[in-house]
């Protein structure tokens, strides 16, 4: 799957589970156009890193109950571990190639 299509995804999640307005699992995953096993799994990333998502029958809907604002990408420590060090980092701007890094967006 394309990154920028899942990162779509959570963003939706999050602003649909803000608004209260996600319905049913089901109608969440139709929604986004997933399995219903997809949108499980991503619920348990955005839980893993720390939104506080629940559903809840009453209202038919998942509901967000902390602030949170999705942040995909590297800490400068996180960079620092990064395989390859400088001559590598050096070889992608004598080809002038484009790398973007995504840290800690996934387990």
């Amino acid at each position: 799957m394309k990154f920028i299509t899942q990162m779509e995804r959570y963003e939706r999640i999050i602003n649909l589970t803000k608004r209260q307005a996600t319905g049913t699992p089901a109608e969440l995953a139709q929604r986004l156009n997933i399995s219903e096993s997809t949108l499980f799994e991503h619920i348990k990333v955005l839980k893993s890193r720390g939104a506080e998502i629940n559903y809840c029958p009453c209202r038919r809907s998942y509901l967000l109950y902390n602030e949170f604002t999705i942040a995909f990408g590297c800490s400068n420590t996180e960079l620092a571990k990064i395989k390859g060090g400088h001559s590598f980092f050096s070889s992608l701007r004598k080809n002038r190639s484009r790398v973007v890094y995504v840290c800690g967006a996934f387990d």
